[in-house]
């Protein structure tokens, strides 16, 4: 019986120890997966972000060129003509497309059900909430753009697109618009419609801002988990 009792110890420790080693080799395999996904995802965060600051940005200075143009039709006093920036700004106002903060490797890990891969809950509920903001800013846009016709189509006599020959110019200055501001004023029809796209604008801008503000708290996060430090020269997107 002794014999028995030994075999079958070393039976069970031989299945225990056997079951640890797997064990352990299926954390180290989920390690290094995790941390994989990790550096994707940091790195498409640092990519999206580079690609968002110039487009944010301009969509910022139309919004502000907006505040312009709105403050030059509504002052009451002597008119005066627009910069040609806020008559392009007012010609192009109705452009508000989606800016990306779509990431592969969240697209990846939904796609697969796998977003548990992520040990961090930091860093899944940070994708969570970038993915949250990002559908409400969707469904939002889909009703902001809804019925919005450019104000150079509704209004020819006031805006006028005289063109480039210099299809190679930035900004859009191929439209080459230019604004009779003294009839805008006069105009009641006019001066509601650029009110109201001035507000929808406003909202647009406004969920572009948020979306990127979520963008930089992932990469802060992402940050965390994998012990990043940026130097001044690479701050977060």
């Amino acid at each position: 019986w002794f014999a028995v009792g030994l075999d079958f110890f070393i039976v069970v420790i031989g299945v225990f120890i056997g079951l640890q080693v797997q064990q352990w080799a299926n954390d180290q395999e989920r390690q290094k997966r995790e941390f994989n996904y990790l550096e994707r995802l940091h790195e498409e965060v640092l990519r999206t972000g580079e690609l968002r600051e110039e487009n944010v940005a301009r969509r910022v200075i139309t919004l502000m060129d907006l505040k312009t143009a709105r403050g030059s039709l509504f002052s009451g006093g002597d008119y005066e003509a627009l910069e040609p920036s806020t008559c392009l700004a007012l010609a192009l106002a109705n452009v508000m497309t989606k800016v990306t903060a779509d990431l592969p490797t969240v697209a990846e890990l939904l796609s697969a059900g796998q977003l548990d891969t992520l040990g961090s809950a930091e860093v899944r509920s940070s994708v969570v909430r970038l993915i949250q903001v990002t559908d409400r800013g969707d469904h939002a846009l889909e009703g902001i753009t809804q019925g919005v016709t450019p104000l150079y189509q509704r209004y020819p006599d006031l805006i006028q697109l005289n063109g480039n020959v210099d299809f190679n110019s930035s900004d859009f200055d191929i439209y080459g618009p230019t604004c009779d501001v003294e009839a805008m004023r006069e105009n009641r029809s006019f001066l509601n419609d650029f009110v109201d796209i001035h507000i929808r604008y406003g909202g647009y801008v406004a969920i572009v801002k948020s979306e990127s503000e979520e963008l930089e708290r992932l990469h802060t996060t992402l940050d965390q988990a994998l012990g990043i430090e940026h130097t001044s020269g690479a701050e977060a997107p």
